[in-house]
């Protein structure tokens, strides 16, 4: 029997992502944090991802992406991903990105670090409150697997190429004459292809 998606578009619609953070300053596991609009369905979205695929995800079914270099003309800017992590799946793939730029800080230098010398990480949700702030939700889920990669390289059978979008211009050092998103780009460019692959539901 095929898996089904782990994306539950109505949820992730009433949540909101809004935001990314990350925390790797305590002695836990490097935590990334997607900070969401409403603290009700932020809950609910990650209790039934739990429900899903447990809370340490011993299948992979969830794919947590970071991609650097997707716009030449603002090089901070890069794009997490949460997807299904096969597209044998039952019905729609469904992915959602949110586009971030780098702050001043080194959090998220840190965080990859930690998870690299850790092998591991966990996705803790927040959430904002009536008051304003910002609020952790007690549903995490923890990772072995984090895919940290540059735009140029990902090419059309990558699962990383739904972080992509028709009209980007991304970092391509000038030594790769044949950078697999080029070919990407120009598929994405024809419209049959473009509806083929895109997801039923995308944030950013």
């Amino acid at each position: 029997m095929e898996p089904v998606s782990v994306i539950h578009d109505t949820l992730w619609e009433e949540a909101i992502w809004t935001g990314v953070a990350y925390d790797s300053d305590h002695n836990m596991l490097p935590l990334l944090v997607p900070i969401y609009e409403y603290v009700e369905a932020t809950e609910k979205l990650f209790e039934l991802l739990v429900e899903d695929i447990g809370i340490e995800d011993p299948n992979e079914r969830l794919r947590v992406s970071i991609i650097f270099g997707v716009d030449q003309s603002s090089p901070d800017v890069y794009r997490v991903l949460f997807c299904d992590n096969a597209e044998n799946i039952s019905g729609n793939f469904r992915a959602r990105i949110f586009q971030c730029s780098k702050n001043s800080s080194d959090d998220l230098e840190n965080f990859i670090a930690k998870f690299e010398r850790t092998g591991k990480f966990a996705v803790l949700p927040a959430a904002i409150t009536e008051e304003g702030s910002a609020t952790t939700i007690k549903t995490h889920i923890v990772k072995t697997q984090l895919f940290v990669k540059d735009a140029w390289q990902i090419g059309t059978t990558d699962l990383d190429a739904y972080a992509i979008r028709k009209g980007d211009n991304p970092v391509i050092p000038s030594s790769e004459t044949n950078a697999p998103v080029t070919e990407l780009l120009k598929l994405l460019n024809e419209e049959s292809w473009f509806k083929e692959r895109t997801p039923s539901q995308t944030s950013s």
